[in-house]
């Protein structure tokens, strides 16, 4: 059965219970996609089992900090330990082109025997075809966030459940869209405010959305106390409820 495991839960402030928000895709046959790339995933990998040359898919929803910080050491560390697979990258012109800035800056063209990195730029477009391979079929909705950012909903091929993740977002139509009848909603938490949405409002979602379960994702972990969050989404909600947390586990 394919997983989808929780590598960082935190909004844009991590502590040390809480990484930033990203999570890898592993499917039946070990094929593994990760989303958003904060701190080195490679790190947290072993634990579940995962090679890292199975990790042969990247997609980036936007060009945070918190998002992509980790994308340099990653990349670095996959050559030292000798990678030969190629890394295939996804994401919106705004973020590809200033995650290859950040490479430059790093000067990756002088790391000898570098694997081969290819980078598919997605159109700015409701339902935009991302990746179709054996496990998954995954597709992208832009955002209303600070800067130019995409929502997933992935398909899971061997159950046919659909899992919907809203990333960094306001509430907004195409949200509602991306997690039409999915089985999963993983929406954000971080609070209310221009791009980004509180609990309650991520219960509002999954409730126009017809969606199943709700995860609340990405929220602050600073100065707030997460759990009350849940009892906010159920005001709103009244599906079934949880509070991601790092090294979490939903099997698909």
């Amino acid at each position: 059965m394919a997983r989808l495991i929780v590598l960082g839960s935190a909004a844009a402030v991590s502590n040390a219970q809480h990484d930033n928000t990203h999570f890898v895709l592993q499917g039946d046959h070990s094929e593994a996609v990760l989303v958003d790339c904060s701190s080195n995933p490679l790190v947290k990998l072993p634990r579940f089992d995962i090679h890292p040359d199975t990790l042969t898919h990247m997609i980036l929803t936007h060009f945070h900090p918190d998002h992509i910080s980790g994308v340099p050491i990653m990349m670095m560390q996959m050559w030292i330990t000798g990678r030969k697979t190629p890394l295939h990258i996804y994401g919106l012109h705004h973020c590809l082109h200033r995650v290859k800035l950040v490479m430059d800056a790093c000067q990756w063209d002088t790391w000898p025997n570098f694997f081969p990195v290819i980078f598919h730029t997605l159109p700015e477009r409701p339902d935009t075809p991302v990746l179709d391979t054996e496990e998954f079929d995954i597709s992208a909705w832009p955002t209303k966030h600070f800067i130019p950012t995409i929502g997933l909903r992935i398909a899971v091929k061997s159950s046919g459940k659909v899992v919907a993740y809203s990333c960094d977002t306001e509430p907004i139509p195409n949200i509602v869209s991306l997690a039409h009848s999915a089985e999963l909603l993983i929406h954000e938490a971080s609070g209310t405010g221009f791009g980004h949405s509180s609990a309650a409002q991520a219960g509002e979602v999954a409730a126009q959305a017809g969606a199943k379960h709700l995860v609340l994702i990405h929220y602050d972990v600073r100065q707030e106390d997460p759990a009350p969050l849940i009892a906010e989404a159920q005001t709103t909600f009244a599906g079934p409820v949880a509070r991601a947390n790092d090294f979490d586990v939903f099997e698909i």
